[in-house]
C-alpha cells in the first residue's frame, strides 16, 4: 500500500513536471515572450501566473542572465545567470528541471523548472523559467486521503527536503543525505524501507522516483 501511494505520488509530480514542459514549450513561442517589449511580456505573464496555481513565478531572462520580463513585479535588478538551471538551458538549449531553492523573483521555496526561448531561425535568445508550487503535496495528501499519521514527503536528487505532509515547520529546504530513510531513497530509488523518519519516527516507508526525462528529481 505504501509503495502504491508513493508511485501515485510520483506519477502526479511526473504529470506536472510534463506539463510545465509543454507550457513553457508554448509561451516560449509567444510573440510578446520571444521578442516583445519587456512590458508587453509581463503583461502576458501576469494573468498566466494568477490563472495557474501551480507556479509561484513566471519570468523570461535574457542570454547574461539578466531577468527582463516577469509576471510579478521586480523589486530590484534579478540576474539568475549563476543559477545551475539556467546554466544547464543555455548549454543544452533544452527543459531542464532545477534542484530546490528559494526562488530570485517570488522569494519562496520552489522547484525551478527553465526552458530556452529561440528566435525563429533556432538562435537562442533567452531562458522562460517557472517556479513550481511545492504545496501540491499537501493537496495531493488531502486528495488521496493518506491513512493518519502517514508521512509523505517530496526530496530532491541532492537529499534536500522539498515538501512533507503533515509540515514539520523548518525542515523545507533542509539536506538530510545521511538519515536513514533520505540515504535509503537516495541509493536504492525504488522500494521500501523501515526506518526512522526526520520526525524520529519508525514507519514502513515506500518510495518512488520521479522521471523528470534529464534525471530523477
Amino acid at each position: 500500500d505504501t509503495q502504491q501511494i508513493s508511485r501515485l505520488a510520483a506519477t502526479s509530480q511526473e504529470r506536472l513536471l510534463a506539463d510545465a514542459r509543454q507550457f513553457l514549450g508554448l509561451l516560449a513561442q509567444v510573440p510578446d515572450v520571444r521578442d516583445g517589449s519587456p512590458e508587453r511580456c509581463s503583461a502576458f505573464l501576469a494573468p498566466l501566473l494568477a490563472r495557474y496555481r501551480a507556479y509561484v513565478s513566471l519570468a523570461v531572462a535574457r542570454p547574461d542572465g539578466t531577468v527582463t520580463c516577469s509576471a510579478q513585479p521586480l523589486p530590484a535588478p534579478v540576474n539568475v545567470g549563476d543559477r545551475a538551471w539556467f546554466r544547464d538551458v543555455a548549454a543544452r538549449h533544452t527543459f531542464v528541471v532545477g534542484s530546490y531553492e528559494v526562488g530570485l523573483v517570488a522569494r519562496r521555496p520552489t522547484v525551478i523548472v527553465a526552458a530556452p526561448v529561440l528566435s525563429p531561425q533556432g538562435a537562442p535568445t533567452g531562458v522562460i523559467e517557472a517556479g513550481l508550487d511545492l504545496a501540491w503535496v499537501q493537496r495531493f495528501a488531502t486528495e488521496a486521503q493518506v491513512a493518519p499519521d502517514s508521512a509523505l514527503i517530496l526530496v530532491d536528487r541532492e537529499g534536500t527536503f522539498l515538501a512533507r505532509f503533515p509540515t514539520i515547520p523548518g525542515r523545507v529546504g533542509k539536506k538530510f543525505p545521511g538519515a536513514p530513510l533520505i540515504a535509503a531513497m537516495l541509493r536504492e530509488h525504488r522500494g521500501t524501507a523501515r526506518v526512522r523518519g526526520v520526525d524520529g519516527v519508525e514507519r514502513l516507508y515506500g518510495f518512488t522516483p520521479v522521471d523528470t526525462s534529464d534525471g530523477s528529481l
